[in-house]
């Protein structure tokens, strides 16, 4: 299976060889500041109107936090506040499999997602 890299995260990785061989120059976290403010504008435009998926979670809380979660954890968290979009899917009968408890960073950056895509 080949693992998908958002476009964002090439950018960073791009941008940390450039800086390590000094092909360019300048303050790194200047730099990702930049990227980031530039990946959020094109996001804002280009982004659907009125659905968010789990996925696009998932790659926020990626680029902001530096960490995966998965898609049981979002799961989790808006089952706890409330917001449960669809029925429960029949797989996910066995709530000890399936239910991966998020710590409390990763439950604090589920909750800033979807703060920033206005789900709660």
């Amino acid at each position: 299976m080949v693992t998908k890299i958002p476009s964002f995260e090439k950018a960073k990785i791009i941008l940390k060889t450039l800086l390590k061989y000094k092909h360019i120059s300048g303050n790194e976290e200047e730099l990702l500041n930049r990227i980031t403010s530039i990946y959020d504008d094109i996001s804002n435009n280009t982004k659907r109107k009125g659905r968010v998926t789990n996925p696009d979670i998932v790659d926020y809380i990626k680029i902001m936090y530096g960490f995966t979660i998965s898609l049981p954890m979002i799961f989790y968290v808006r089952k706890d506040l409330g917001i449960v979009v669809k029925r429960e899917d029949a797989r996910t009968v066995d709530a000890n499999k399936v239910n991966r408890i998020p710590s409390k960073e990763q439950y604090d950056a589920i909750v800033d997602a979807m703060k920033h895509f206005k789900l709660i």
